[in-house]
């Protein structure tokens, strides 16, 4: 009786120990099939290095986007810093010869753009500005309205006196344009509407509202001699690109 006990718990051991030792190759098996645990294909992890390889990291995109710099084109440097508009508001005395001339206003626009610097503090710029006067008078007894329109091309120096303040000369030759209308029903004479040549000297001075140049102010004086005489005073606002 003894001897059959002992025979069924040695075969239960060696049961136990091959149902134990299935078990762990069932879960080895397992372990294998589950994509989470089962080691990396060499051909999906080589394709995967070679694609990091290619792909630039952060570090680089932000290195180059620091150094692309965008040059500046070349009429944009022709421009920087030597060219300016500007235009001016004042009052005017003007007349022509074999009339009675009045008016009370002038206005102008104008571009200039520097040629050279003559010396540290001094510059040449050329200019190119338009003047027209509203005007009315009467000639032999006729009465007429209008605007003188002048086309004025000249010369420009500015001359700086300290850092935001600078004295301007300025001479011109132009062309005046007449554009007269009667204002009382008659017939207009020929001998009322005078065009031609016109001389302008002016001078001034500018003041640099801001520390760049870009914007000034300032006041004008302009004498014209030839086919009118105008006095004009007036304030003058520039524009720097």
């Amino acid at each position: 009786m003894r001897k059959a006990s002992t025979l069924f718990q040695v075969l239960g051991l060696g049961l136990g120990m091959i149902a134990s030792s299935a078990s762990g190759k069932g879960l080895e098996e397992l372990a294998d099939k589950n994509p989470e645990t089962a080691p990396p294909d060499p051909v999906e992890a080589e394709s995967e290095t070679d694609a990091s390889k290619n792909q630039p990291t952060s570090e680089a995109t932000e290195s180059e986007g620091e150094t692309t710099t965008v040059k500046p084109s070349a009429a944009s440097s022709a421009l920087k810093g030597k060219a300016f508009l500007f235009t001016s508001l004042g009052w005017v005395r003007a007349s022509q010869s074999g009339g009675n001339w009045s008016s009370s206003g002038f206005t102008d626009f104008g571009f200039a753009y520097q040629l050279a610097s003559i010396s540290t503090s001094t510059n040449l710029s050329a200019t190119y500005r338009y003047n027209p006067v509203a005007v009315t008078g009467t000639v032999n007894n006729h009465s007429y309205r209008g605007v003188w329109e002048m086309h004025n091309l000249g010369a420009l120096v500015r001359y700086s006196l300290t850092k935001r303040m600078s004295a301007v000369g300025i001479g011109e030759l132009g062309y005046l344009r007449s554009h007269l209308s009667p204002t009382d029903g008659l017939t207009p004479e020929s001998k009322a509407v005078k065009h031609g040549l016109t001389l302008n000297v002016g001078g001034g001075g500018d003041y640099k509202v801001n520390e760049t140049g870009e914007f000034t102010v300032g006041p004008r004086l302009y004498l014209s001699l030839g086919t009118s005489t105008q006095v004009q005073f007036g304030i003058t606002v520039g524009f720097g690109f």
